[in-house]
This record gives C-alpha cells, sequence and structure tokens, in this order.
C-alpha cells in the first residue's frame, strides 16, 4: 500500500512539473523577476506552517513544504495555480494542491504513545497578494484528507502566511 502512494506521489509531481516547464515555454519572463518565496504562518488544525517555493511563471509555482499538525512534524510538496486579475497582478486568487508525509512514521516506522498522522492531501483555494519589493501575504481554506493509524480522516484546513520573494 505504500509504494502506491509514493508512486501516486511521484506521478503528481512529474505531472505538475510537465505543466510548468509547458508553461514556461510559452510565457517569457522578464529576467528581473523574483522567482524563489518563503512564507510563514499559522493554521487550524496546523499549529505553524512555512514553504520554501519556486515560481516557474507567473501561473506555476511548486513548494517544498513543512508544517506540524496536531503535533505531528509534516514534510512534503505543493504546487499552486494563480489565477491573476486582469488589472493588476498583484492580487490572485490560488489553487494549490500539496501532499505531505509524517517523517517520523513513514518512512521510518516510529510509534508514539497518541495519534500519529501517516500522509495527507490538502486541496485549498485562496487569495494571494504580492508586492513589487516582495511582501506575500497569502490565505487558503481547503480541505484536506489523512491517514490516521492506517484509517482515513478528513476534514476543513486553513492557512494564513506572510512572506517575502526574493
Amino acid at each position: 500500500m505504500c509504494n502506491i502512494k509514493y508512486f501516486i506521489v511521484c506521478a503528481f509531481a512529474c505531472n505538475i512539473l510537465n505543466f510548468a516547464y509547458a508553461q514556461t515555454e510559452t510565457v517569457n519572463p522578464e529576467p528581473n523577476n523574483k522567482r524563489i518565496y518563503f512564507i510563514a504562518g499559522n493554521g487550524f488544525p496546523e499549529l505553524i506552517h512555512a514553504s520554501l517555493g519556486y515560481y516557474f511563471n507567473k501561473k506555476v509555482s511548486l513548494e517544498l513544504e513543512y508544517g506540524n499538525v496536531i503535533f505531528n512534524n509534516m514534510i512534503g510538496i505543493g504546487s499552486t495555480y494563480y489565477l491573476h486579475f486582469k488589472k493588476n497582478n498583484f492580487h490572485s486568487i490560488l489553487i494549490n494542491v500539496s501532499v505531505r508525509t509524517n517523517p517520523n512514521n513513514y518512512p521510518l516506522k516510529l510509534q508514539s504513545g497518541g495519534e500519529t498522522l501517516g500522509s495527507m492531501l490538502e486541496l485549498y483555494s485562496g487569495y494571494n497578494y504580492c508586492s513589487k519589493k516582495g511582501f506575500i501575504f497569502r490565505a487558503l481554506i481547503g480541505f484536506m484528507i489523512t491517514s490516521e493509524n492506517n484509517r482515513i480522516g478528513g476534514g476543513p484546513n486553513t492557512k494564513l502566511g506572510i512572506g517575502y520573494c526574493f
């Protein structure tokens, strides 16, 4: 079962990268565009989260993510698609998909005395603001699907974060 999860995650990542590179060929970004960003904040049920991302172009970014969800450390990857307003490229509606796993549980299989999250799939929509100077504000609301001690669970998920693009 774990091999199937990792295969799905790898297939998802390859599909996102393929889409991003195809978009990059059709859009010629300015050479001085800021490409790398860092966002940190909190949410519910996530106590803290941090994302380090890379803009492939103005519409697609790929992120490495860390979060502490109900006292479980979760790491993984995510991808964001931006829908910019026509008059202003600073404000955008976004769609985000993330896949994260608990490094203490998978693949190390360490057990704790309480509830242990295994892996999670997060689907978000939200708002993103990025200023010319690089300040980023992001608000997300969505749904997460988790595997908890070999059971499937789900529920609402929110994130609020600020960051900088450099």
